[in-house]
């Protein structure tokens, strides 16, 4: 799980961790339980990151924790694939919301503290679904992901924030 490495390698340099997950408490907890056991902070909560509203509590959460947000990864996942033709457009929809709002609402809530710091690092997952012409709704998302990292870092480059896809 890359999210959770991720979250233990920044705890080990030092930093605290707000970390969410929609419906994986276990995991959840057992990733917190190992960033405590590095001294760090750990912030862990439930969030649906289709729901801006829940978003922008996770983050205001953070900010009042940890008096900043330094850095935004937006790793959550809704894994379409099969044949177009047969998907129900419910899961589409889904795709779209978890893969593109999310990292949306994310950016929209931590970004502001970005600004106020001067400073900032937004974390982009895409992948090579487009490029190997894989199933249309994943190479769609992970191509549009590709196209908001490129859009933070030029528009907010100016205040010190960087934004990487990986």
């Amino acid at each position: 799980n890359i999210g959770r490495r991720m979250a233990v390698l920044f705890a080990e340099e030092g930093a605290n961790v707000a970390i969410c997950t929609s419906r994986n408490m276990d995991g959840l907890d057992a990733t917190a339980s190992e960033i405590e056991r590095t001294g760090a902070k750990v912030l862990a909560r439930q969030v649906d990151v289709t729901d801006p509203e829940a978003v922008d509590g996770f983050v205001g959460a953070a900010h009042k924790e940890f008096g900043r947000v330094d850095v935004v990864v937006n790793n959550a996942v809704y894994r379409s694939e099969g044949d177009l033709l047969e998907e129900p457009v419910d899961a589409w929809m889904r795709n779209i919301a978890v893969n593109l709002h999310g990292p949306y609402y994310m950016c929209k809530a931590a970004v502001p503290h970005m600004i106020d710091a001067k400073w900032g690092r937004i974390v982009n997952f895409s992948g090579i679904a487009p490029f190997l012409g894989s199933y249309p709704g994943k190479s769609m998302v992970k191509l549009g992901i590709v196209g908001f990292t490129r859009g933070l870092a030029k528009q907010y480059g100016e205040h010190g924030i960087t934004a990487n896809c990986i």
